[in-house]
């Protein structure tokens, strides 16, 4: 089961969890689910989602300095001249990452 169509699945257990007036237990009793999996899900659906690109900051300085870009576990900093240098660049880097 592919992740989207996980949180799908435990949304609808949540809803109908709600609707039902049980207890958690109760309802996982019921229909044969794991409590704990119940709370883990129950937990992360609480949680806001975290957003799917890698990257999160891309700086342009002014021409003739650099662009950096700032992802969670690396920092790459590119000097370049122009824009049409740099984005070539950017394109290789992203696709030898992906």
């Amino acid at each position: 089961m592919k992740s989207e169509q996980k949180r799908t699945y435990w949304q609808q257990h949540f809803a109908d969890w709600k609707n039902s007036k049980s207890s958690q237990k109760d309802y996982c009793q019921q229909h044969k689910l794991n409590f704990s999996t119940f709370g883990y899900w129950r937990k992360q659906l609480s949680q806001p989602k975290k957003p799917k690109s890698k990257f999160i900051q891309a700086t342009i300085s002014a021409p003739s300095a650099s662009v950096i870009l700032v992802a969670a576990s690396f920092r790459m900093e590119i000097p370049v001249i122009t824009l049409d240098q740099v984005l070539p660049v950017i394109l290789r880097s992203l696709k030898a990452s992906s």
